[in-house]
């Protein structure tokens, strides 16, 4: 409701309605990527293409240009809409690549890209274990029987996890960094 009052209720009530508009648009989006990704495993294409996302960021940069806004700004935002796409097929149900599921281990699991792969791992059917930083005294125990210890955490910090990491592991475990 408005009030007459205040000068800006006009164009505030016009702002909200942009807004919505826009979160329909993005729900109109996110229906066409889910169709989109129906049809890339139903035709066994791939779901990231990178030669389709840069020539997607180049136009979006220059329509948003064109309309006079910051093309920085708009490949931000195209990023964002993109990333949180892919998260979202992300979730879905996976193809498992192995003929039982493994186990695998993600260190710094609870960080934004371990989160995202534990989901890629579990969807896909592995058993997913999280080892982050609050987790260490109880390292033994969850590196036990593991297939696969996927170092997840910021580029810095891999060196002295791996060090840390690896006299824990079985011979056969691969360690892999994600980095």
């Amino acid at each position: 409701m408005t009030d007459s009052r205040d000068p800006l209720a006009s164009a505030r009530t016009s702002i909200d309605d942009l807004d919505n508009r826009l979160l329909d648009l993005l729900k109109d989006r996110g229906t066409l990527v889910a169709q989109v990704l129906e049809t890339k495993k139903r035709e066994g294409l791939p779901i990231f293409v990178p030669e389709r996302e840069t020539q997607k960021v180049a136009s979006f940069r220059e329509a948003a240009q064109q309309r006079g806004l910051d093309p920085e700004w708009a490949e931000d935002f195209l990023r964002m809409v993109m990333g949180s796409s892919r998260a979202s097929q992300s979730l879905g149900t996976q193809p498992c690549a192995t003929d039982e599921p493994r186990t695998i281990l993600l260190v710094g699991g609870k960080g934004r890209m371990g989160a995202l792969y534990g989901k890629f791992f579990a969807a896909s059917g592995h058993r997913v274990r999280v080892l982050d930083q609050e987790d260490w005294e109880r390292a033994e125990e969850l590196t036990r029987g593991v297939d696969a210890a996927i170092v997840t955490v910021p580029i810095r910090q891999t060196p002295q996890v791996i060090a840390r990491l690896a006299p824990l592991l079985e011979a056969e475990t691969v360690l892999c960094d994600f980095t």
